[in-house]
């Protein structure tokens, strides 16, 4: 009986003594990985920023760059020819 009562005692020990490891060792502060920078969006659009798809793309995106922090810059009336140039 008496190795029972031991036995019941090491164990309670170690269990708390876990569950304090525990709290302790993961409760510290969530770090990334590794450092991201901002996204970065860049939007090209063929019609001015006023016609119904693109302006809800455009409002979306605005949203984005204030909530979530992205870089968004855009450009608006670009003949598809000259798409190339202007995302360089």
């Amino acid at each position: 009986m008496d190795s029972v009562k031991r036995f019941r005692r090491t164990a309670g020990v170690i269990l708390i003594a876990s569950l304090v490891a525990i709290l302790v060792l993961g409760t510290g502060p969530a770090a990334p990985l590794f450092a991201q920078a901002p996204l970065k969006v860049a939007a090209v659009f063929e019609t001015p920023i006023e016609e119904p798809w693109v302006n809800q793309i455009h409002v979306a995106l605005l949203k984005a760059k204030k909530e979530m922090g992205i870089q968004y810059d855009w450009s608006e009336s670009v003949k598809s020819a000259d798409f190339a140039r202007v995302m360089r």
